[in-house]
């Protein structure tokens, strides 16, 4: 649990996005809370942050003078989406990541699913058809859709992709909390486990 210093509101680090005084007390994001230095952290929604920047936030609860423009809005979503392709493509060379439709239901089959990935701009025909089999598998199935078509593919070496399963195990684990970060800063949230459930 940590406290955003935007709300005072204390949530899990889930939701939740870290920040650091990087070089020349610029505040960079720290989207794996790696970073040496004290952590500020806000809730991980763009807004949230926005508000942040402007209310200049970050130089009150860091006491000190920083740097945090607008800029920071773009850097910490290419931050998030970096970090989720970067676990993506680590899945696909670790053999627990598959993709496309047939795949996709084929590996349902056999396997037990640690999430699935759906394109946020996929079509919702071929999504519904994934879920009703999900549906049998694994009742809280987490499902992600926070990465378009052009950025799944991007993150596996091709022109788009659609669907996506990885395994159960750490990197599922890695990507269910990076993704529903993403998720929830570019106000795509919601709990995608009652897709399931329907």
């Amino acid at each position: 649990m940590r406290t955003c210093i935007v709300s005072g509101q204390t949530l899990p680090q889930t939701q939740l996005l870290r920040f650091v005084v990087g070089p020349d007390n610029v505040i960079v994001p720290d989207v794996l809370a790696r970073a040496p230095g004290r952590g500020l952290w806000i809730e991980a929604r763009r807004d949230v942050l926005e508000t942040a920047v402007k209310k200049k936030a970050f130089a009150r609860a860091a006491r000190q003078p920083v740097t945090a423009g607008p800029a920071l809005l773009i850097s910490a979503e290419q931050a998030l989406l970096r970090t989720a392709q970067h676990t993506l493509g680590l899945a696909r060379k670790a053999g627990v990541l598959v993709s496309g439709f047939d795949m996709v239901m084929a590996a349902l089959k056999k396997h037990v699913p640690g999430c699935l990935i759906e394109a946020s701009d996929g079509a919702a025909d071929g999504q519904r058809k994934i879920m009703a089999l999900a549906r049998h598998i694994k009742d809280d199935l987490v499902v992600i859709k926070s990465l378009t078509s052009t950025e799944l593919g991007a993150a596996i070496g091709r022109d788009g992709a659609h669907h996506m399963v990885m395994y159960e195990g750490a990197l599922a684990a890695r990507f269910i909390e990076i993704g529903t970060r993403l998720s929830r800063y570019r106000l795509l949230f919601h709990d995608e486990r009652e897709d399931i459930r329907s």
